[in-house]
């Protein structure tokens, strides 16, 4: 069958069981320069990424996104909590709007039409239709859910983009966006501006730690990435196996 159930609860088992090893026996990598590192996780996530892609979906790929679903509903938890409680105590957000719009245009091009292309990137690019076809359909106990996956995902979507936005805006300053998002010499990093957001966000509404909502910031956004990277592959994968198809009939 295209998805095995009981496969699928011993991989979930033995993934979450990742975890906790992991948390016992993190990985270091003392000693090693940033370049060294960045390399070997480069090739680290080839090989998973190879493999996901290749073997039933119930064997990797779909265990591992049911751990990160914990991961990404926790986090969505806790900055929810974080607007309501941070919002009751008179939090306010330190972004200026039209500031940053400006900024935006002048280093990366007007907003408009991108905008909405960005808002609409499945629906533009079909990357969601192939997912839904290809990855979500075998995943779903029946059809009848697929509507209530599709709907419900995309609701799910919008929460997380305005607590996004919130956790930015409320959780830094417009300085410390602006040295993070845009330093004066360097790349910007857009994932160290949410998890910090997030971070700041539940230390000031929650009292919370400010490096655990940092982290916790960050595997959120690893989970989506991850996520993406193997299901993206997996994609491809099907269609190069459609175009050498008809590039090498069966036969030929």
């Amino acid at each position: 069958p295209l998805y095995s159930s009981a496969a699928s609860d011993v991989y979930k088992r033995q993934a979450l069981g990742s975890v906790w090893f992991g948390l016992y026996h993190p990985v270091s990598f003392g000693g090693m320069e940033a370049g060294t590192i960045r390399i070997l996780w480069m090739a680290v996530l080839a090989v998973y990424v190879l493999l996901a892609s290749a073997l039933p979906v119930w064997m990797i790929l779909q265990p591992r996104d049911f751990v990160n679903a914990f991961t990404l509903y926790g986090g969505m938890a806790l900055l929810l909590t974080a607007c309501i409680v941070g919002g009751m105590r008179g939090m306010a957000t330190d972004a200026a709007m039209g500031w940053s719009v400006a900024s935006g245009t002048a280093k990366l091009g007007w907003i408009f039409p991108v905008l909405f292309i960005t808002i609409a990137c499945g629906a533009i690019s079909g990357f969601h239709s192939l997912v839904s076809s290809g990855t979500s359909s075998k995943q779903a106990n029946k059809e009848g859910d697929a509507r209530r996956i599709g709907f419900g995902g995309m609701l799910t979507e919008g929460l997380l983009a305005v607590l996004v936005l919130v956790a930015i805006g409320a959780g830094l300053t417009m300085t410390g966006y602006l040295d993070v998002q845009w330093p004066a010499v360097g790349a910007g990093n857009p994932v160290l501006s949410f998890a910090l957001g997030a971070g700041l966000l539940a230390n000031k509404a929650l009292g919370l730690p400010v490096y655990l909502g940092t982290i916790f910031g960050l595997l959120m956004v690893e989970g989506f990435l991850v996520t993406t990277l193997d299901t993206a592959v997996r994609l491809n994968r099907y269609l190069f196996e459609e175009l050498w198809h008809f590039i090498w009939p069966a036969g030929v």
